[in-house]
């Protein structure tokens, strides 16, 4: 596979739910149909109807989390509950289905509906109406989680709404993807990146055209937002969980958050770099993210008593 390819490939599952084989997902279409996602509606005064989804895990009394996924448009009703395989404890997750998006799409190819609409504002407008119907049902919160392209929204969404107590973010830092995707070009001695994105810039609104996978609207979008100040604006309690070989975002993201914070001298910071891991957790072959589910319940139960305070 050419180096060009390789970089498709990678943009196509940059900010992505999961990465699984083709049996994996078959497994997870099987489970859905067996043990499917509750689905409940929420109606705002003006927009398009939005399908939030929730899965249970323990015997409860459970916590709530409310979860924004990653890149791509793979139905939730299919990945929201694997995701979450190995988080310990009773909880019920909410999500957001993105605009476009049907509940049997599996991701494999996205349609027109779903690509006009797919970039930052919208994707934080929806998930933010979501998640005030969920305030609306539980009161607080004890986490936002998000994953990736999902970890910029999750860190606005605990920023702007104080009933949500800690906020998880996977694959994903305090850095824009322009400079993100900068230190992956450096770093292969290409210009894979710096190329696709200049052409970004010549038609920065257009949702007829694409590079690496997504319209140019949608990287317009995301590429030069600067999440840096929104993490130091945030007080509850911040998980940060990156690859150190993530080749999708890379690891120099999640530490320079760290390096802000110390200069902040800010202490709500908590970040862990996986050893060996790539964007979607697997370290040399094995999946850690089942492992790393049971590091985020530790987490959130240890603040869970300052969160009820």
């Amino acid at each position: 596979m050419s180096y060009q390819s390789v970089i498709v490939h990678m943009l196509m599952c940059f900010f992505s739910v999961t990465s699984v084989s083709g049996c994996t997902a078959l497994k997870y279409v099987a489970e859905a149909r067996v043990n499917p996602p509750l689905n409940e509606l929420v109606s705002p005064s003006s927009g398009e109807v939005i399908d939030l989804y929730s899965v249970e895990t323990g015997s409860g009394p459970h916590d709530v989390l409310f979860f924004v996924s990653g890149s791509g448009c793979a139905s939730l009703y299919y990945f929201l509950r694997p995701y979450f395989n190995g988080l310990t404890g009773s909880w019920k997750i909410y999500a957001a289905q993105k605009y476009g998006v049907d509940k049997t799409d599996k991701g494999i190819f996205c349609n027109d509906e779903f690509k006009g609409s797919y970039n930052y504002d919208i994707l934080l407008e929806r998930n933010r109406l979501a998640l005030e119907k969920v305030v609306q049902q539980h009161g607080t919160i004890l986490g936002v989680i998000g994953v990736s392209e999902g970890g910029q929204i999750a860190a606005k969404l605990t920023q702007d709404n104080q009933n949500v107590c800690n906020l998880v973010v996977i694959g994903d830092g305090g850095l824009s993807f322009r400079a993100s995707a900068k230190i992956l070009d450096d770093r292969q001695e290409k210009n894979v990146f710096s190329q696709a994105f200049s052409r970004v810039d010549r038609d920065p609104h257009s949702v007829s055209k694409s590079v690496l996978g997504y319209t140019h609207k949608y990287w317009t979008s995301f590429l030069d937002r600067d999440p840096g100040p929104i993490y130091l604006s945030i007080t509850q309690p911040i998980f940060i969980i990156h690859g150190e070989r993530d080749d999708s975002v890379p690891v120099e993201s999640a530490r320079i958050v760290e390096e802000q914070f110390e200069m902040a001298k800010k202490e709500n910071l908590n970040l862990l770099i996986v050893p060996d891991a790539n964007h979607t957790l697997k370290q040399n072959g094995v999946d850690k993210k089942p492992e790393i589910m049971g590091l985020i319940s530790d987490f959130l139960q240890k603040n869970k008593k300052s969160c009820s305070d």
